[in-house]
This record gives structure tokens, sequence and C-alpha cells, in this order.
């Protein structure tokens, strides 16, 4: 039976939507906020939309999702602003277009539990980790570090938070709309630098504004493509738009899901039990890398012997007689 909870969460949900019909965005948010809506059948959602995705979902089989939201938000763009400003630009001026406390969620996520929880964060703002560990434990740390010396030249502090921005509380007062003008600033600087990410703008604001945004629960936006140790409680689970997952590892990793929606217009029973089952979605086998082993898994080295795995397989078959007894000579001396 597909009957959801009974749950009533008072703040509003919010999700950003900027997508064409040559995209799979909408129907992430389809599926997210079907999901949602499922566990959470009384919350109040908003969507914000720019004119032209309104325009399209309403003309087209996306209407089919619209009656699962209660306010559409729409905001107009000129001509020239491609679909990816558009998006961030929404999301980082999103607290000055929503009114009252909210839970801003990313399109690819699937909701998988009550959210009732956010009524009781009495913190102005709060996320979670990026990839659900300690920024100096971020394989990408090292990256992330140069990246925001280059954008904004601050020395990043090892005990610092590099927050997800994929999942967002915010209150709806004046520290948090400071917080929202500076983010937005960040990000058009980052931007005129040819960085579109909202993240490393996000860092920095919190350097601006400091003990405004606190640590949430990676429960609430659990990233499993990078670490499973919040999945079997996680609430919301964030499989980002990885165009490089692996293609038998998951279908919401790989966009397949959201792929068949496209296809058939529509959410099927069959779907929606694959929502409803997101966390038994992964392949077997499917290793867990942990700890260091994920800097060598996310190194080039590692990116280079898989891509030759794939397009050149006689060619990785000859490194691979060549290391293995370039390795037992190693391991011998």
């Amino acid at each position: 039976s597909l009957v959801g909870s009974e749950m009533c969460i008072r703040d509003r949900i919010v999700y950003v939507i900027v997508s064409s019909l040559s995209d799979i965005y909408f129907e992430q948010a389809w599926a997210s906020i079907w999901s949602l809506r499922f566990y959470n059948p009384q919350c109040m959602i908003d969507i914000v939309v720019d004119e032209q995705t309104i325009k399209v979902a309403k003309n087209s089989y996306r209407a089919k999702m619209l009656p699962l939201v209660d306010n559409i938000v729409m905001r107009k763009f000129s001509e020239e602003i491609n679909n990816r400003e558009r998006s961030r630009s929404l999301k980082t001026n999103l607290r000055h277009i929503v009114s009252g406390d909210y839970l801003f969620i990313d399109t690819d996520t699937i909701i998988t539990g009550d959210l009732s929880f956010v009524d009781n964060i009495v913190s102005p703002m709060a996320m979670v980790d990026d990839m659900n560990c300690n920024f100096i434990d971020n394989p990408n740390y090292a990256r992330l570090s140069d990246r925001l010396k280059s954008l904004f030249g601050v020395k990043v502090l090892p005990s610092s938070h590099y927050y997800n921005s994929g999942v967002i509380y915010a209150k709806d007062n004046q520290d948090v709309h400071d917080f929202y003008r500076g983010w937005f600033k960040n990000w058009s600087l980052s931007k005129d630098k040819g960085c579109f990410l909202d993240q490393p703008a996000l860092y920095k604001t919190c350097m601006d504004y400091p003990n405004i945004v606190d640590v949430m629960s990676g429960e609430f936006n659990c990233q499993p493509s990078i670490s499973i140790k919040f999945l079997s409680d996680a609430k919301i689970v964030h499989f980002f738009n990885d165009k490089n997952a692996e293609s038998d590892l998951s279908p919401f990793l790989t966009g397949e899901i959201y792929k068949q929606i496209k296809k058939e217009e529509e959410l099927s029973d069959e779907i929606k039990r694959c929502l409803l089952n997101c966390k038994s979605s992964f392949s077997s086998p499917s290793k867990i890398i942990p700890g260091e082993d994920v800097l060598v898994w996310s190194s080039n080295s590692f990116i280079f012997l898989k891509t030759m795995s794939r397009k050149y397989p006689k060619i990785f078959h000859v490194m691979e007689v060549l290391s293995f007894k370039l390795s037992s000579w190693i391991l011998k001396g």
C-alpha cells in the first residue's frame, strides 16, 4: 500500500526548479516532492521557478506534478541568462523570495521519513557537512582550499566546516537575510571568475557571517555516493547529479530512474516503489571504500585506470599484468 504517515510540519519546504524538456531536473524534483508528500502529507511545499520552467511544465506532462505543491513562486530572467545561472541565482537569493522559516531541499534527493524535526531547530541556519565528514577529511580538501584561495583570497582553516548546500534550514530573521545577501554577493564574485558553484561562496559567507550556521546531523542530508555512515537512519538521501557515476551502482546515482519518469511521462506504481526503496537500490557487488582509500579512489591515477579499463580494455590488461609483476617485486623487496 502506497500510503504515508500523518505528521505535520509547521515550517514550509522549498525547492528551486529550473528545467527545460531536454534535461531531467524537473523529473528529479517530481520524485523528491512525491516522496516528501508520501512521508509528510500535511507539509507546505513551495517551488521557486523561472518563467520558462513553469510555462513548459504547464503545457506538458510535467503538469501532473503541480498538484503536489501548495505554492508556485515565479521569477523572470532576461533571455541571455542560462539555466545554470538562473538556478544558482534563485538559490542564493531564496531567503529574499520566500517568506517564513523554511527547509530548502535540492531536487536530486529522495525523502525517506518524517521531517517534522525542522520545527524544533532553534539555530538561525543549519546545514550538513559536505560529503558527510569534517572538512579536513574531505578527499577534495586540498583542491577546495586552492579554489577558495584563488576565488576569495581566504586561508582555509582545517577545523572549519565546508557545508553541503543541498539541504538548508533558514529562519526568517535579519541575520539570515544578511547572510543570504552576502552569499549572493560572494557567488556573483565567484561567477565573474568562472566558478558557478555555490558552495565555495557559501564557505566564504560563513567566514563573513560567523555564528549563523550550525551543523545538522548527516541523516538529514545523507550523501551515499561518498559516505554510507548515515544511510540507515537517513531522512533525506542526496544522490547528486553525477554524470560520472558508476553505471550499475544505483539508478538514482546515474539518473536512470528520472529518465524512466521522463519516458513514461508519469510516476508509475513501479517507480513509486523504487522511490520508497531507494536505500536498497544499490547493486551487488558494490564495495565500501573507507578512510584514506577514498583519496586513492578520487585520485587522477585511479580515474586514468578506470578510463583505460573501459575505453581500452586490451591496453588495461597489459597494464594489469605489469602492475602485478611490479607489485610482487616490491613486496619481495
